[in-house]
């Protein structure tokens, strides 16, 4: 009887558990699975905009606001749409999937990272696409990274390929200022979660 009674309380702790996401494969699975979601959804993911005139605000930056269509957002920066954007999903299993999008005041460069979010709101991934025409190619320059997190934050994978902006074929050589994507390692981290948090639904 003791041992029947140890299996079901090991049964049950291992049934609570969350998945940790906690290598590149899970990660893959989860973050993959939750993409497909928010394209199969693209209209019930959540709009935010920072109507501030900061550029790459931080934790605690901004000016956020809801909007209910993303036409209803097209004027609301200081000259049209906002210079930081979002979209927040979240998807079965309480992955929360974030498309956010950055650019500066003379739209020299656009940033466009998604953030892949585990269910204790940890950060397990970034895929991050870095245009700019800050290059020594007159094209333009298209950088596109994808990192795995672990739950601590650390680096597990990264993977980084360099395109030419207009032809999309690979420049390896292309020499460019690159900038990191913005990094918010947790979700209470995003400079607009507490705007959207009660907002959004609960799985």
């Amino acid at each position: 009887m003791p041992s029947l009674l140890l299996f079901i309380l090991l049964a049950a702790d291992a049934g609570a558990a969350p998945d940790a996401l906690a290598d590149p494969g899970a990660i893959e699975r989860a973050c993959k699975a939750a993409c497909n979601y928010t394209a199969k959804h693209f209209a019930a993911g959540l709009i935010v905009a920072d109507v501030s005139e900061e550029v790459l605000p931080k934790t605690g930056q901004g000016a956020w606001k809801i909007f209910k269509t993303s036409k209803e957002m097209e004027g609301a920066g200081a000259e049209g749409a906002p210079n930081t954007q979002a979209r927040v999903w979240v998807a079965p299993g309480g992955v929360t999937y974030v498309d956010m999008f950055f650019q500066s005041d003379s739209g020299d460069w656009a940033h466009f990272v998604d953030y892949c979010y585990r269910s204790d709101g940890t950060l397990a991934r970034t895929e991050s696409t870095y245009n700019t025409f800050l290059s020594e190619d007159q094209d333009g320059v298209s950088r596109v990274r994808k990192r795995d997190y672990d739950a601590t934050g650390k680096v597990l994978r990264s993977k980084q390929r360099v395109l030419n902006l207009q032809t999309k074929k690979p420049a390896p050589k292309a020499r460019f200022p690159d900038e990191p994507e913005p990094l918010f390692p947790k979700l209470e981290e995003l400079p607009f979660w507490n705007v959207v948090r009660e907002a959004l639904p609960r799985r």
